[in-house]
């Protein structure tokens, strides 16, 4: 007889949880060091750790982690909170603590990185000057924050466990695709509401986790508890790895230059 719970189905949500109180916390620094509660400036968004793609690739590797946790006013931190609410138990129910946590922060990294490095191949925008002057470029330095990108990850980890898992029924797929349904609705709202949603984080979050979702959830339903937790630590290594490999080998020459103009002119 099927069922729908896995062999590591937890009753309580603490990863979700501790999620959720390290992006609550960090709002609230975030906010009490500003002196703004609503919405934050990106500059000091940057100064906690926000991802800028000219800092991010050459070198501060640490913000495609850091920029998870922030986020860039009440709204923002308020909708996306909701939405681990919604699939991050899910994700636990369905791939074990470890595979949602695998799914949720190397996602995310990978969520991180696609943004930043979209945004480092486009560095460089030509504009129309001001009074019939002729073009001028423009540097884009766009900071991103927000922890959509690893949320998508946990959708994108969720559908996946859909199709290679054996051990859920019809019946809660129907339900696991309208908890989907739901989060991408608010971030459809989003996009309209917010401007600057960094969508290119969402398709690299999604991506990421679901080839981690199809490695973890490919697993039997007799598969132990270990299990889980060794293809988990293994796919998330795999992941890593290739993560470096692109840090290293993306040719973010461009991306350095901006870096050290922006060096010279604080130091002048």
């Amino acid at each position: 007889m099927q069922t729908t719970r896995s062999p590591y189905s937890p009753s309580f949500p603490w990863p979700t949880a501790v999620l959720i109180a390290i992006n609550v916390v960090l709002y609230l620094l975030v906010a009490l060091s500003g002196g703004e509660f609503i919405d934050f400036d990106s500059r000091h968004l940057q100064d906690w750790g926000g991802n800028l793609s000219v800092l991010t690739l050459t070198g501060d590797y640490w913000r495609l982690l850091s920029n998870m946790f922030l986020h860039g006013g009440l709204m923002h931190l308020v909708a996306n909170m909701y939405m681990l609410m919604i699939v991050g138990p899910l994700t636990e129910q369905r791939l074990g603590r470890p595979g949602m946590l695998v799914i949720y922060l190397i996602g995310g990294l990978w969520a991180s990185f696609s943004s930043a490095a979209w945004n480092a191949y486009h560095l460089f925008e030509t504009v129309p000057g001001f009074g019939g002057m002729q073009t001028v470029t423009v540097v884009n330095l766009i900071v991103s924050v927000g922890a959509s990108g690893a949320i998508m990850a946990l959708c994108g980890g969720l559908l996946a466990s859909a199709l290679a898992s054996k051990i859920h029924t019809p019946e809660a797929n129907s339900r696991l695709f309208k908890s989907l349904f739901q989060v991408v609705a608010i971030n459809i709202v989003l996009g309209l509401l917010i401007p600057g949603i960094d969508q290119l984080a969402h398709i690299g979050g999604l991506l990421a986790g679901f080839a981690l979702g199809l490695a973890i959830g490919s697993l039997r339903p007799e598969a132990t508890q270990s299990r889980y937790i060794a293809r988990s630590l293994l796919s998330a290594a795999i992941v890593l790895i290739l993560l470096a490999l692109a840090l290293e080998n993306g040719g973010w020459e461009e991306a350095h230059a901006v870096r050290a103009e922006m060096q010279a002119q604080q130091y002048r």
